[in-house]
């Protein structure tokens, strides 16, 4: 295990949802104190916004990118709008779907931390190739 499954694992044993895991990591990532009144506002997004749709992953990395925006410029919200889009359809190319109803119950256990992992790396190479510096 790897330094990012155990940060999975350890939110996980925590009982925190995929939405909440997403933002958690780029807040140990880059080193920002955890908001938990924002943490608990994420849970609302959790199990595909607790109706099996939009999957936590996909929601939880968009707040993740976009907490590295640092302004409210125009030109900032379109270079950001950009990698979310790229990151959504990655992850909607890469598992079919973008719903956390298509995964099985059972397997969640064992399938979530895994893509919440790939999905994190992948936010994380984004970032990279658009020159987002994760620690401005």
């Amino acid at each position: 295990m790897d330094e990012i499954d155990l940060m999975i694992a350890d939110l996980a044993n925590e009982n925190k949802n995929c939405t909440q895991i997403m933002y958690r990591l780029m807040q140990e990532i880059t080193q920002k104190e955890d908001n938990e009144e924002l943490t608990k506002v994420l849970y609302s997004l959790g199990g595909g916004i607790h109706s099996g749709k939009m999957c936590g992953i996909v929601t939880g990395g968009a707040i993740a990118i976009n907490l590295l925006a640092k302004d409210d410029s125009p030109e900032e919200h379109q270079k950001f709008k950009e990698i979310i889009k790229e990151f959504v359809e990655w992850f909607e190319n890469t598992y079919s779907s973008v719903e956390c109803k298509i995964l099985d119950p059972e397997e969640k256990r064992e399938v979530c931390p895994v893509m919440l992992k790939e999905s994190f790396l992948k936010i994380l190479s984004l970032l990279e190739e658009n020159n987002i510096d994760l620690y401005e």
